[in-house]
């Protein structure tokens, strides 16, 4: 969804509302995966959008309500690989 030049708040997220989110829930992703630049931010001199710190948090949370069971799948795999490495280098460090 293109937004013209110097959109802020309002128009960012009509769009992710009305067009994006509904995309992204109709397609069902395994997995999402965001980077977040904060060159759209208000703040920043070059950026041609006037975002405020508060959306970078709305669009997190509504991506990770559409997504919840990939979320959920996704948190769960990571930890337990996580949760083993840090068992394993437990053990290294008190074994010696």
């Amino acid at each position: 969804a293109a937004l013209e030049a110097g959109a802020g708040s309002d128009e960012f997220r009509a769009a992710w509302a009305s067009r994006l989110l509904p995309a992204v829930a109709a397609f069902e992703p395994e997995a999402i995966f965001v980077s977040c630049g904060f060159d759209a931010h208000a703040e920043e001199q070059v950026a041609s959008l006037a975002l405020a710190d508060d959306d970078y948090a709305w669009i997190t949370a509504e991506l990770k309500k559409r997504s919840s069971g990939a979320w959920s799948a996704a948190r769960s795999s990571l930890r337990r690989p996580l949760s083993a490495a840090a068992r394993s280098s437990d053990s290294r460090s008190t074994s010696g």
